[in-house]
């Protein structure tokens, strides 16, 4: 099955993995990154959608890694996910369009991700609007 968009997940936890994959597959092709490394160079190589970010990771971790990433990747969203005492407002201070509270369910993942690709689509039609 073809998809519209695709989804980097950046995780490190070989158990949650597959478990965001189920839930992301028949809305959106996904690829997983399990270091920055990785992450970095599939956002070099493929067009990206949004990203899925785990916020605790063997290179990196918290505000200052989303900030980083918004910075590199600047029109690619970014979905904070974490277990940690983070809160969706200093996210997205950071630069996230949302945070979900880990485990987070299969109804909130695929809607923050739904969402936050559809609203990113649109600041972009906007912005077109207001170059021309």
């Amino acid at each position: 099955m073809t998809h519209e968009h695709t989804v980097l997940i950046i995780e490190d936890d070989v158990v949650i993995v597959p478990w965001f994959q189920d839930i992301l597959q028949y809305a959106f092709e996904t690829v997983v990154a399990d270091t920055l490394a990785l992450a970095r160079r599939t956002l070099s190589e493929r067009h990206i959608s949004a990203i899925l970010m785990d916020l605790v990771l063997p290179n990196g971790e918290g505000k200052g890694l989303v900030e980083t990433f918004c910075q590199e990747f600047p029109d690619v969203p970014i979905v904070c996910i974490s277990a940690y005492n983070y809160t969706a407002e200093e996210l997205i201070a950071s630069g996230a369009h949302d945070f979900i509270k880990k485990p987070g369910t299969e109804r909130e993942i695929l809607d923050k991700i739904t969402n936050t690709i559809a609203r990113h689509k649109a600041q972009q039609r906007i912005q077109a609007l207001l170059v021309h």
